[in-house]
């Protein structure tokens, strides 16, 4: 958590011109370990799920912090500056996205047995920023802000 915000620090001087999310999947408790997951398209070709452009969704406000806002809240929500001031127009970008269609690439490591050890894996969602580099919108760099790690799963199969 301290790492991520130290990393929004930094680029608070940088302007964000976009968001964009990832999904893959690591085995439990080994970070390096990336496994391969395919994407099945509705016509059944399966593809590497790529990177989803997406838009900040604004905060949510409670009817109780909308009728008490001098109340202190119970989220530790920093509000100093307005999202539409941060983000450049990114009304064409959705502000949620569900990967569908998720398998591993080849098949966990059980392999269909029964009894078998069963293998635990991970999801991890990552999401990135694209952000201007000093020499101007066209002129931008990608950067990693957050990571989000599932609870461990048990595939079996694909």
């Amino acid at each position: 958590m301290a790492d991520t915000i130290w990393k929004f620090l930094i680029m608070a001087e940088k302007h964000i011109l976009s968001f964009s999310m990832s999904i893959s999947a690591i085995q439990n408790g080994k970070e390096g370990e990336v496994e391969e997951l395919v994407q099945q398209t509705p016509k059944r070709s399966k593809i590497k799920p790529g990177n989803v452009d997406i838009a900040p969704k604004p905060p949510f406000l409670s009817d109780f912090d909308i009728q008490h806002p001098s109340r202190p809240s119970h989220t530790t929500e920093v509000r100093s500056v307005p999202i539409d001031s941060i983000v450049s127009d990114n009304s064409q970008y959705p502000t949620e996205h569900t990967f569908e269609r998720i398998q591993f690439q080849k098949v966990a490591a059980n392999k269909g047995r029964y009894r078998a050890k069963q293998q635990p894996y991970n999801l991890v969602v990552d999401l990135y920023a694209k952000v201007s580099s000093p020499g101007g919108v066209d002129d931008y760099q990608w950067a990693k802000i957050a990571r989000r790690v599932s609870v461990p799963l048990v595939v079996r199969g694909r």
